[in-house]
């Protein structure tokens, strides 16, 4: 695979958790240079130049890990040397020469409601490579066609690595890539994580919140992501809305998005935040038994529970903004709910979901099931 390899000169991100792209890093000049066939650990997918037709690698220092790291594109934008430019003709090239990868796992969901926790878990077993959001994937959300089936499989070889599970999460708006995921590899495991609307609604606004801002302008940065990242909204029903309207009819946006992809025979596990929480070995247990994991290493993947899974991050709380909903903005976001016909219920459990067995629970069934046995035996 032919790559034209440029020194960066400088590198611009004045937010830290916007999506990546090219113009991130000053680069010019380079040398062409020829890729090996098994792309290193240290040259991974930043962004995708629509206009020149190219995806941007960048080249880490080789003894850094980025396996398993939080937000990816964030690693790489900040420990990146080198960025390669390779024409999407060569790398589309390149891929139909790479092994398929087996069951690849991908974490989806909306956002704020345990995808981290997820990944953290998965990247404690011995046998999965977890990549934590690389954005390569969001840019693709906007494509269609062949030209984003062929993106797909090349982003997802250029992180593949023979003989492990790959475990990729991803930013929320690649939700709406599901079928396409699934279309591409049809033995992939693909979770949905999502949350109840009003703490959902809260946690996105502590996140967008925390750079202050003029009024008006957030509201305008949120209409722009849906313009670029759901073109089959208009952004123009977005205008009137409260900030508390809007989160609420994504909420309602991405859940349908699923639902409606269950129905059409998608197989994709739905994972509710709060069963996670409430009962992570029971969910945990369910989420193994459908990637086809070994139950023996669900105590393994649950101690990631003991600690908060993004703490020392971009995202961490202490980098959230101290914001509270008032009674008004509840009222709001039910009122959105309320307009729905059947998607309405701010605590609804989906179908196609895990469905939780507390530890009290389990534990009647069993002594109901050895009383049963005990009977049986008389």
């Amino acid at each position: 695979m032919q790559a034209r390899s440029q020194k960066i000169r400088a590198r611009f991100k004045p937010v830290k958790g916007t999506v990546a792209i090219p113009q991130n890093f000053l680069a010019w000049g380079g040398t062409e240079m020829e890729l090996p066939d098994t792309l290193p650990q240290n040259i991974t997918p930043y962004a995708l130049d629509y206009n020149k037709r190219e995806v941007v690698m960048t080249e880490t220092p080789s003894d850094y890990n980025l396996i398993g790291e939080p937000f990816l594109y964030h690693e790489q934008f900040k420990n990146a040397q080198n960025i390669m430019r390779v024409s999407y003709d060569d790398w589309f090239a390149w891929m139909r020469e790479q092994p398929m990868p087996e069951k690849p796992i991908f974490i989806c969901g909306i956002g704020r409601s345990g995808t981290t926790l997820i990944t953290r878990a998965l990247d404690r077993l011995p046998q999965t490579l977890v990549y934590d959001e690389p954005d390569v994937y969001m840019q693709m959300v906007r494509l269609q066609g062949e030209e984003q089936r062929n993106i797909l499989q090349a982003s997802t070889a250029s992180f593949n690595q023979h003989g492990t599970r790959l475990a990729i999460k991803h930013r929320s708006f690649v939700s709406y890539m599901m079928d396409t995921i699934l279309d591409v590899y049809p033995d992939a495991k693909v979770l949905f994580m999502y949350r109840s609307t009003i703490p959902w609604v809260l946690s996105n606004m502590r996140l967008i919140l925390r750079t202050p801002a003029p009024r008006g302008v957030v509201h305008e940065i949120v209409r722009y992501f849906f313009k670029r990242y759901l073109p089959h909204l208009n952004p123009a029903d977005f205008r009137p809305l409260r900030m508390v309207e809007a989160g609420a009819l994504l909420w309602l946006e991405f859940l349908g998005h699923y639902v409606e992809l269950r129905e059409k025979g998608y197989d994709i596990l739905g994972v509710r935040y709060e069963d996670l929480i409430a009962a992570p070995e029971s969910v945990m247990s369910q989420i193994f038994d459908y990637c086809e994991l070994p139950q023996s290493q669900v105590p393994e993947a649950l101690k990631a529970f003991d600690r908060n899974s993004q703490k020392g991050t971009i995202f961490s709380r202490d980098q959230l903004g101290d914001v509270k909903l008032t009674e008004k903005q509840r009222g709001y976001i039910m009122g959105m709910l309320e307009r729905h016909e059947w998607l309405n219920d701010p605590h609804i459990r989906l179908s196609g979901s895990v469905v939780p067995v507390h530890k009290d629970e389990l534990a009647t069934a069993t002594d109901d099931a050895d009383k049963v046995a005990v009977q049986g035996g008389d």
